[in-house]
Parts: structure tokens; C-alpha cells; sequence
């Protein structure tokens, strides 16, 4: 794929949320290596799905009540 920032000379609808790329705003144009096919998405797209990471430095505790543990011993 071959992807470029372009800057929209008209209004354009969007290939992920369907909202119109304002003429003047900055979007994302990707185009197949092999073939016709062209997509054209904003930037930071508004109804687009959010990424989800896990922080490998906040690993996930057991949820132990103090009570509990404190009898165990």
C-alpha cells in the first residue's frame, strides 16, 4: 500500500466513518500497489474505533480482600 497526507481540494466522504473531509482539511489517502482501489480517511477519524493497549508495565493484581488474607496466615 502506498499511503500520502494530502489536503482536500473538495469535499470528500470518508471510507471508514462515512463524515464528509471538509475541502482544506488534511487527510489520509491510501492507495493499493496492485490494482485501482483508493481509500480516503481523516487524520484522526471521529467515529473510527479506538485503539486498545495494555501497559506491559501495569500488570493486572489479584483482587485479594485484606480481611481474607490476613486470616489465612
Amino acid at each position: 500500500m502506498h499511503e500520502v497526507i494530502r489536503t482536500a481540494n473538495r469535499t470528500i466522504p470518508c471510507d471508514l466513518c462515512g463524515l464528509p473531509i471538509q475541502k482544506g482539511e488534511k487527510f489520509r489517502f491510501i492507495k493499493q500497489e496492485y490494482g485501482a482501489e483508493s481509500y480516503c480517511e481523516h487524520i484522526c477519524c471521529p467515529k473510527a474505533n479506538a485503539v486498545v493497549t495494555v501497559r506491559p508495565d501495569d500488570p493486572l493484581l489479584p483482587k485479594i480482600k485484606p480481611t481474607l488474607a490476613l486470616n489465612m496466615a
